[in-house]
């Protein structure tokens, strides 16, 4: 029924080695009438100590018969084209002409579903886009309230600072006046002391005249 619900997709399941769950790459049929991706196949019975069979079917052969399939190779052009046009304007994995779905928080890449099942990414935490959009947008939120809140300190430090620094200013004011109101300290306390000289001279002369 999902097949019948979008076509598009059937045709990429058709055209998709079951090996490297890409396009197939010079698509060849066993005897089983299963298709492979000629390398895939290759080195899969490379790679196995086991009787020739098909990683599929797990049926066996006498010796290694593949037959190149020219039809099958005409329909993987058909479906990888179909694909960049129903996909117009969106991006699509390079591998697997599948549009990115998903978020690998590791590696920090986007995934579509082919991907995610990958050995390099399967023991990875991966998210759908959207929920990762929106943890980015917290994270990123919550980066910007800190900014501002480390701008406002930094203000009322400056504030501060300015305010002290007028202190500052006014104190070293100050007591650069010091010396000046001591000399004018002295001057009047000197005058003082001579005002007062002067005013007991004549109170004693007064006082010698009239015990005379």
């Amino acid at each position: 029924m999902a097949a019948a619900m979008n076509p598009l997709k059937s045709l990429r399941d058709e055209a998709t080695c079951s090996i490297c769950l890409s396009f197939f790459k010079d698509p060849v049929s066993l005897d089983c009438r299963h298709n492979f991706c000629r390398a895939c196949i290759s080195q899969c019975w490379e790679e196995s100590d086991a009787d020739i069979s098909c990683p599929q079917c797990r049926e066996t052969f006498p010796q290694r018969t593949l037959r190149p399939n020219r039809p099958l190779a005409n329909v993987v052009e058909i479906a990888k084209q179909l694909s960049f046009q129903a996909a117009a304007g969106e991006d699509l994995c390079k591998v697997h002409q599948e549009p990115f779905k998903l978020f690998c928080s590791q590696d920090q890449i986007l995934l579509c579903v082919i991907c995610r099942e990958s050995q390099g990414h399967r023991p990875h935490t991966v998210v759908p886009i959207e929920e990762a959009a929106q943890s980015y947008k917290g994270q990123i939120q919550t980066r910007l309230n800190t900014l501002k809140k480390e701008r406002e300190e930094l203000l009322e430090w400056r504030q501060d600072g300015e305010k002290q620094s007028q202190e500052y200013l006014d104190i070293k004011s100050t007591w650069s006046r010091v010396p000046a109101l001591s000399t004018e300290l002295s001057d009047i306390k000197g005058r003082e002391r001579g005002a007062g000289h002067s005013g007991s001279r004549p109170r004693k002369s007064l006082f010698c005249r009239v015990h005379r």
